[in-house]
């Protein structure tokens, strides 16, 4: 949980995330995470419903501190449901095109897995959606759609933070427009999916390590 500590004190530290790599599931890296999507938007909607108790200035923009804020109480969600296996922690950050990116926590200086996105797409002026991503299997799965009416202020702070992030990154609000998503029941076979594949690079790996006449 250091991470999640170290964010608190400079929330800016993980607002930069969109430069990191995506390749870091190669030899030496940690095991594959088969994370369920519907659990990571669960978690999402449900803190991003909390944080609309939290009292700010009428008509202050979400400073990075309450940004940095959600971040580590967003992990701390996902960790308490969990998301990972037994003792393995999920990492939260902000990329700078306004989606968040969850990896697995690791030792300090050790590669970190990234897990999943999760970006905010605009169905018209009142209502968004959250579409979350497995960045290991290519799954995505979308939230109900969310009003932006009449939500908490802190939440629609929130949220207008990462539909400006969006779009100063320049992506199209019709990114995800007619796209197909995972069906809700995906996880079951996704995880059937990856452990057949383990198992078939484990007997790969085992045959080229024999040796004899």
């Amino acid at each position: 949980m250091k991470r999640m500590r170290q964010l608190v004190h400079s929330p800016l530290q993980y607002l930069t995330l969109g430069a990191l790599s995506l390749g870091l599931t190669g030899c030496g890296g940690p095991a594959a995470q088969v994370v369920d999507l519907n659990k990571v938007l669960d978690v999402m909607v449900a803190t991003l419903t909390a944080s609309g108790d939290n009292a700010v200035e009428q008509g202050a923009d979400a400073s990075n501190e309450q940004v940095g804020g959600f971040i580590v109480q967003y992990a701390m969600d996902l960790n308490a449901a969990p998301l990972l296996e037994e003792g393995k922690t999920v990492g939260i950050g902000m990329t700078e095109s306004g989606s968040f990116l969850g990896f697995q926590d690791g030792d300090p200086g050790a590669d970190e897995l990234q897990l999943f996105t999760v970006e905010i797409d605009e169905i018209d002026e009142n209502t968004v959606r959250l579409i979350a991503t497995d960045l290991q299997g290519g799954y995505q799965r979308d939230s109900s759609p969310m009003s932006r009416i009449g939500t908490g202020l802190l939440t629609g702070m929130l949220i207008s933070s990462m539909l400006n992030r969006r779009s100063a990154a320049g992506i199209s609000k019709s990114k995800y427009r007619g796209k197909q998503m995972s069906p809700k029941n995906y996880h079951t076979a996704a995880k059937s999916k990856a452990k057949a594949k383990a198992k078939a690079r484990s007997r790969a790996g085992s045959r080229s390590l024999k040796f004899g006449k």
